[in-house]
């Protein structure tokens, strides 16, 4: 939280602030819904565990911000990540973004999944960037298709105003999210431009 609280993922709420990440800065991102949810739920998580002593645990499908071979910002599936060849971005103990790379990955099932949708696509989870999106290889592409959503928030948009939009981000949420993710599911895609390795 940008008060510097820590708060478990599943007590999240729409209109939470949260620290997030633009690629170059830290900045405030406002939760704007919960993507996927499913507190019963059983899931395969990858935890991943940093030089830096960072540790944060996803789906296998959720995408994380590693550093590319050329130095750029990339975001791949928790579960392509590799131990000796990429680096998570990382909150260090002087408050600023850095790198650190990866030493160890477990895998294990656990009962639980979140997926909260901020403004920039990203948010700080126990320190370590993480994306919000999952089963998509594009940070990118989930930012192009989410953007519709993001459109409908009082403050940011121009069709505030259209009943029709009004109910899906008010009233109908949960179910309309839902239906929208299975749609863009594009795990089973090659990778595109923004995310290739470098």
């Amino acid at each position: 939280m940008i008060d510097g609280r820590q708060q478990k993922i599943d007590r999240l709420h729409t209109g939470d602030k949260l620290i997030a990440f633009d690629g170059t800065n830290l900045t405030t991102g406002e939760m704007i819904l919960m993507l996927d949810q499913n507190a019963y739920g059983e899931a395969e998580f990858y935890t991943l565990q940093t030089k830096s002593n960072h540790r944060i645990s996803l789906t296998g499908q959720h995408l994380i911000a590693v550093q590319s071979s050329i130095g750029t910002i990339v975001y791949i599936p928790a579960e392509q990540v590799e131990v000796g060849r990429d680096s998570l971005y990382v909150l260090s103990s002087e408050g600023i973004v850095i790198v650190s790379p990866v030493v160890e990955i477990s895998i294990e099932t656990k009962m639980g999944y979140f997926a909260p949708l901020t403004m920039s696509g990203t948010l700080l989870v126990n320190n370590v960037v993480a994306g919000c999106f999952s089963h998509m290889h594009s940070h990118s592409l989930g930012q192009l298709v989410m953007a519709p959503i993001r459109c409908t928030r009082p403050d940011v948009n121009f069709l505030r105003n259209k009943p029709f939009i009004y109910a899906i981000r008010y009233k109908q949420t949960t179910l309309f999210m839902g239906r929208y993710v299975k749609v863009i599911d594009t795990s089973n895609m090659p990778p595109i431009m923004d995310d290739e390795r470098g």
